[in-house]
């Protein structure tokens, strides 16, 4: 696959994830949606009743997040507020004291829901912070749930099982995020330190800019447009890297299997390299070679890279 492919493909799964927060947004909001079989967390004797409520709350800069099922939305607002949508008897557990807030999912048993015709989306939580709050410190985790955080300064920890996760226009000091399974994806992020540990599923980023990324993940493809860092650390057992149009002064990967194609700007003779590849080729600035390929630069670039079987493509500059 050529690179332009691989960009409006990178770049297409990014509006995709948009698009799709949007629509949830759209349905905690008071959209409509269709028939609908869900599997999941309840009780016996499900409610058909409907309960709906937006919460004003206090000022806050300390959350904490703890749902199984419910999709949660974090976004930008005129007021602090809470609302949700649920069955009668699932509301959330809502605590506030002084300026910390916490929102729990009620614990349920098993159930087997079947929603017919056309009803309002349920099992929504959406939090609205007005722009210009102070940063938020956040505890979220998540089982099953999508989470999106639009428009908002957060740091602290995101945990997600199997839910997809959204950044779209976030700052914050410091961020670790931690999926097992589902997407992960970015569109406008910005943080002084970003940890990122996957198990399975997509890393997809645009426009992130940070001074550190780590990222750890064991299957899935990393893919970023327009990344800005002082350094990125990346290891993977499997699935391919991407980044595209990019500045990084300092990368290191280690990865087990999958190709890696990095195309950065700047100067290519101010950086260092040091990759090897036990099986695939290795391409430098078009100068192709197999195993390995060192060469000292001019000035505090450094690229690393280590892979087991891959080819790998490195393109600095025009």
């Amino acid at each position: 696959m050529n690179k332009t492919v691989k960009i409006i493909l990178i770049a297409a799964a990014i509006m995709l994830a948009a698009g799709a927060a949007i629509t949830a947004l759209g349905f905690a909001f008071g959209g409509k949606g269709a028939m609908s079989l869900r599997f999941g967390n309840g009780h016996s004797g499900v409610s058909t009743e409907i309960s709906e409520e937006t919460m004003d709350i206090d000022e806050f800069d300390s959350l904490t997040i703890d749902v199984s099922s419910v999709d949660v939305s974090i976004v930008k607002g005129d007021k602090f507020s809470l609302r949700y949508k649920t069955r009668k008897g699932e509301e959330p557990e809502v605590e506030q004291s002084g300026r910390s807030l916490s929102v729990k999912e009620p614990s349920k048993a098993n159930f087997v829901i079947f929603d017919f015709g056309f009803a309002d989306d349920l099992d929504t939580y959406t939090i609205t912070v007005p722009e210009g709050s102070k940063e938020i410190e956040a505890k979220l985790k998540s089982s099953s749930g999508d989470l999106l955080i639009s428009g908002v300064k957060i740091s602290g920890e995101v945990k997600s099982s199997s839910g997809d996760l959204l950044f779209e226009n976030v700052e914050g000091a410091g961020l670790t995020v931690t999926a097992s399974s589902g997407s992960l994806s970015m569109n406008g992020l910005e943080s002084s330190d970003l940890a990122i540990t996957t198990s399975s599923g997509d890393i997809n980023g645009d426009k992130v800019k940070a001074d550190k990324i780590s990222i750890s993940t064991s299957s899935g493809e990393t893919n970023f447009l327009r990344l800005s860092a002082g350094s990125m650390t990346c290891a993977a057992s499997s699935g391919d890297i991407n980044i595209f149009d990019s500045e990084l002064k300092e990368l290191s990967c280690d990865t087990s299997s999958g190709e890696l194609e990095i195309g950065l700007n700047g100067d290519s003779s101010t950086y260092s390299y040091d990759i090897s590849s036990s099986s695939g080729d290795i391409a430098v600035n078009k100068t192709v070679t197999e195993k390995s390929f060192v060469s000292e630069g001019s000035g505090d670039g450094n690229i690393k890279i280590k892979t087991s079987s891959g080819d790998i493509n490195v393109q600095i500059g025009k």
